[in-house]
């Protein structure tokens, strides 16, 4: 893309709307209060609009979704559903499918699913497969994922691949939360693993993930969270599971309590494999038992947890 990219033009030059670049703080606003009503129909009509981001990759909104002739006039063979909390798979036999429930507001959490859907997107492309990601609008909940993989996939900048999408789709607009967490990722995925080469740096601040289901409204997807406040000790019960990322130590931690179901224990040797390959998250893995800690990963928890102390 990034040929493409130097023939477009910079995002300040594009009309100002609800996903503008605000200069002084480097992120674009919904300002959703003073949306023109000319916006709103244009979010509107784009959720019929089919985009084609690469040869193998669509965006859209759900009315796209529900056109089943438009689906396979593209070949498309993997669909996700971002808005899987109100639209339902619309052709669970004859698509595969992956459904995520999230919601369009800053604070919702996308940073935990964005190797999972960059994973599911690059395994249906090696099997010769076409992606179409949607939302309702194809604005910003299912743009956002969009975006992640050609960042993950060119190893692009938020602002080039959100200049990239824009450019194809005028609606692009992650909400200001989305851009934040990309922009973040974007800073780790792009750090190490098989982009830098590199381990994690030794002097990286630790990281702590707790395995849980992305929203406690429906537990079927499961995911690693970065803890990003005080751990109590008291939170760490017979039905929990963390994943300890310890640069300096060089190892990754994975502590499980007593009484953590399967598939979180599954799920948390995935999120270690995940931060192996993408970051270059230490080799060496030790599993704890709730109740035999060593001190070793005391001291790493301990290092992760002054970062968030009071």
């Amino acid at each position: 893309l990034l040929a493409d990219l130097e023939a477009l033009p910079p995002i300040a030059q594009r009309p100002e709307g609800p996903g503008a670049l605000d200069e002084s703080t480097g992120l674009r606003s919904l300002r959703m209060a003073s949306v023109s009503v000319g916006t709103l129909h244009k979010l509107k009509d784009f959720r019929d609009v089919f985009t084609e981001v690469t040869t193998e990759l669509f965006l859209g909104g759900v009315g796209c979704a529900q056109d089943e002739e438009l689906l396979r006039k593209h070949s498309i063979s993997h669909i996700i559903n971002v808005a899987g909390g109100v639209a339902p798979n619309f052709f669970p036999d004859q698509f595969v499918y992956k459904r995520i429930s999230l919601q369009n507001t800053p604070s919702e959490d996308i940073y935990s699913l964005l190797y999972d859907v960059v994973e599911f997107i690059q395994d249906a492309v090696e099997s010769g497969g076409r992606v179409f990601v949607h939302c309702m609008q194809g604005s910003s909940r299912s743009a956002s994922l969009v975006l992640a993989y050609l960042m993950w996939r060119d190893a692009l900048s938020y602002d080039d691949a959100y200049r990239y999408v824009r450019y194809l789709r005028a609606v692009c607009s992650p909400n200001p939360g989305f851009e934040a967490q990309l922009r973040e990722w974007a800073n780790h995925m792009l750090m190490g693993g098989e982009r830098g080469g590199v381990q994690l740096a030794a002097h990286e601040r630790n990281r702590l993930y707790s395995i849980m289901p992305h929203n406690p409204n429906d537990r079927s997807v499961i995911v690693g969270k970065v803890v990003k406040h005080e751990l109590m000790r008291s939170s760490m019960g017979p039905r929990n599971c963390f994943v300890l990322v310890a640069p300096e130590a060089g190892v990754v931690f994975l502590w499980l309590g007593l009484r953590v179901p399967d598939r979180y224990v599954r799920k948390a040797h995935h999120v270690v494999a995940q931060l192996q390959h993408y970051e270059g998250a230490p080799a060496r893995v030790v599993e704890v038992e709730q109740g035999d800690e060593s001190p070793e990963f005391w001291e790493a928890l301990m290092a992760n947890q002054e970062s968030y102390a009071v």
